[in-house]
């Protein structure tokens, strides 16, 4: 795998944080578990053949019994087809209450490897209990980050297949998205500056993009030739 290049630049959100305490908010990140992730829409630079990761969170105003993700069915799609493949998804298993109990039931997904366009179809994450994403306390929870008060949900790995530039968009899968609020209402966002969707309804997207990529064409022999040369009297400057 070369060396992939991420030029992360956050879309200036209209929203700095999930204001409303009966909302969520499904965002990506080049950010993983363990981290803080920017919450906002990332724009990513990579060169052909590179691949690279989209780490998705959920951001919830309050982590407590009012408000919780208990079902998760997701779709992510790129807008131009030929330009991005996934390869794998991931949803990691948590255990809670010393392992007596996972926060999902085994976990349905569809990378759709080889196919291009619909980078995952219909992934899905039901609640092993009543206590959902964000129904425990965030508190040793290792998924948990308490600067934005997101919870990392999954990982996709990509491969950028073509040159060109692609959007990526969220969209509720087959299974919907079941989400608890304190008003009961489908106050859901996906990334930032965007109206808000029913979670409860198959096939929803955002109308803004989530990400957007940009794969960059693989550096020609004679122009890495050309920079190797351009490189010379700068040594042999260093070396004066």
């Amino acid at each position: 795998m070369r060396n992939t290049k991420l030029a992360v630049a956050a879309v200036a959100a209209l929203f700095a944080g999930v204001s409303s305490a009966e909302a969520a908010r499904l965002f990506f990140s080049t950010v993983g578990q363990g981290g803080t992730p920017t919450v906002g829409n990332p724009n990513i630079t990579v060169t052909q053949g590179d691949s690279f990761q989209l780490h998705l969170w959920a951001e919830l105003s309050a982590a407590g019994p009012t408000e919780i993700i208990s079902g998760l069915g997701i779709s992510i799609v790129s807008t131009n087809a030929p330009v991005l493949e996934a390869t794998a998804n991931s949803i990691p298993q948590v255990p809670y209450f010393g392992g007596a109990f996972n926060r999902w039931e085994p976990v349905a997904g569809n990378p759709n490897t080889g196919v291009l366009g619909d980078l995952i179809t219909n992934a899905n994450a039901v609640a092993v209990t009543a206590l959902g994403l964000g129904g425990t306390s965030a508190f040793g929870d290792p998924t948990y980050n308490a600067a934005t008060s997101s919870y990392y949900v999954g990982t996709t790995t990509i491969s950028a297949t073509a040159e060109g530039v692609t959007d990526i968009y969220l969209k509720t899968g087959q299974g919907t998205i079941s989400f608890k609020a304190n008003s009961g209402g489908p106050n859901m966002f996906f990334g930032t500056g965007d109206a808000a969707v029913d979670p409860r309804t198959s096939g929803v997207q955002s109308q803004l993009p989530d990400a957007t990529v940009t794969v960059l064409p693989i550096p020609e022999p004679a122009s890495l030739s050309l920079l190797a040369l351009g490189a010379l009297p700068m040594l042999r400057r260093r070396r004066a």
